[in-house]
């Protein structure tokens, strides 16, 4: 019964969405190393926004009541606009995030899967060299080294053992990753096995060049190594240390202008008719930390890995380091300022 109930939802979720669309998303899934029917991964995650979108209605609609308590002019309309807010923010919110987790786990499998590609070529050049066939040179050189590789590479010996040929089931292996070099491996080698080319020389030059292209990354990044220092720096001490003196510079100024007379002609540079308050600077100033730390981890992503999305991982953490020494430094200038005056 329950597995009738699940089918149904699946195919509910699934009906939405176009066969074309269902084909990207078992794609992306592929990409990841998610094996699973793109109907049931979909079912799964709105359902989760579902849950998430009702949390955030419930929480907001609790506060808006906490709201009417306080303040006269709110409404029970109101606390159920709001839930509603909260609910639109909380399930965009969970949206994103599951987007964003399956976007990094394509980018990670398709870094192990770079990353292991050189050795895997150099393998197969020499199961060649010894005599091997195309077919039996890439079994024999699915090791379970070489990680999500050997998973693809054994997928298509599968494949291969079927009604389709070997070229056929290489080009299935593009559609498992987003790894430029597999799909460049797979032309030429596909380009090689038809027109008897030396494949095993062919094999080692390009292991080398990629190995190469590697190296010129990592000296990059190197080199890039200090910026990025200095980026992380002035995001987690420098910016919330200069945004919690103007916070306590406000707090003087409204100290000051609250002693004098402000009749008085004598006192009128410094005390100005300004209406800012203290609450609204540390809002400012959050706001001001958030976007920071958010566009600082798209510039290390591009800086590290050239991929914008990639930084997007490290904005949480510098956002509650920065935000967490800003309430530090706020503290300490109000003991310290708090003594002189």
């Amino acid at each position: 019964m329950l597995k009738n109930i699940k089918r149904r939802i699946m195919d509910f979720f699934g009906s939405l969405f176009t066969v074309k669309v269902l084909d990207k998303i078992e794609r992306y899934l592929a990409y990841a190393g998610i094996y699973e029917e793109p109907k049931e991964w979909i079912a799964t995650h709105i359902l989760l926004v579902i849950e998430w979108a009702m949390l955030g209605f419930v929480l907001f609609h609790f506060y808006g009541f906490f709201a009417v308590s306080r303040h006269s002019f709110a409404t029970y309309a109101n606390t159920v606009l709001l839930g509603i807010l909260g609910g639109i923010i909380f399930g965009f919110l969970s949206l994103g995030i599951m987007l964003f987790n399956l976007y990094h786990k394509m980018s990670d499998r398709t870094d192990r899967v770079d990353n292991s590609l050189p050795d895997f070529l150099m393998v197969l050049s020499a199961n060649i060299k010894a005599g091997m066939t195309p077919f039996e040179a890439l079994k024999n050189s699915s090791l379970k080294e070489f990680g999500p590789l050997k998973e693809d590479v054994d997928y298509i010996i599968t494949r291969s053992m079927g009604t389709i040929s070997l070229s056929e089931s290489l080009e299935m292996l593009t559609r498992r990753t987003m790894s430029d070099n597999v799909k460049n491996f797979v032309n030429f080698f596909n380009h090689a096995i038809r027109s008897g080319g030396r494949i095993a020389n062919t094999l080692e030059v390009a292991a080398d060049e990629m190995r190469e292209t590697k190296d010129l990354r990592m000296k990059l990044w190197t080199a890039l190594r200090a910026h990025v220092i200095f980026l992380v720096f002035v995001v987690i001490f420098a910016l919330p240390f200069l945004l919690s003196i103007s916070s306590q510079y406000i707090l003087i100024f409204e100290s000051i202008r609250g002693s004098v007379d402000s009749n008085d002609s004598n006192t009128l540079l410094i005390n100005p008719q300004i209406n800012v308050s203290i609450e609204f600077i540390n809002f400012l100033s959050t706001i001001t930390i958030i976007g920071t730390c958010f566009l600082a981890s798209i510039t290390i992503g591009i800086l590290k890995d050239g991929k914008l999305l990639q930084g997007l991982k490290f904005a949480p953490i510098l956002a509650i380091i920065s935000y967490g020494l800003f309430v530090l430094f706020i503290n300490v200038w109000e003991v310290f300022f708090g003594g002189i005056m």
